[in-house]
């Protein structure tokens, strides 16, 4: 279905939330596709941050952390994919500077603000 596919009323029907209480938590699909994104990112560095925080090499880490994505790839019965995948695929044609409410720069401005000193 997808992001242009998708409608207010897909929304509703999906979460059980009426269109007014959708639009008053979320304003519009846009914010509410922000929001699903940041969450959904937020929970991919913590795997990340917490598959490799720990102490001893990296590579073996590493190289488990990857083989557990690999495997919930593999157990993804309902083939739900990556998000960012998804996302990639669908808007790659769309100058992301010129989706309303997030210009490109804040978004990298973010992004290198929450990854800390370098």
């Amino acid at each position: 279905m997808g992001y242009n596919g998708t409608s207010i009323d897909d929304l509703s029907a999906v979460t059980g939330l009426g269109r007014g209480s959708l639009y008053g938590a979320f304003e519009d699909k846009h914010a509410l596709f922000l929001r699903a994104l940041d969450s959904y990112n937020s929970d991919a560095l913590r795997a990340w941050r917490t598959a490799l925080g720990g102490p001893g090499p990296a590579l073996p880490m590493l190289a488990r952390h990857v083989r557990n994505v690999a495997d919930g790839i593999i157990g993804d019965v309902e083939r739900r994919g990556c998000m960012m995948a998804k996302i990639a695929a669908e808007l790659s044609a769309v100058d992301v500077s010129r989706l309303p409410g997030r210009p490109r720069s804040e978004v990298t401005s973010r992004r290198r603000s929450e990854a800390g000193p370098q």
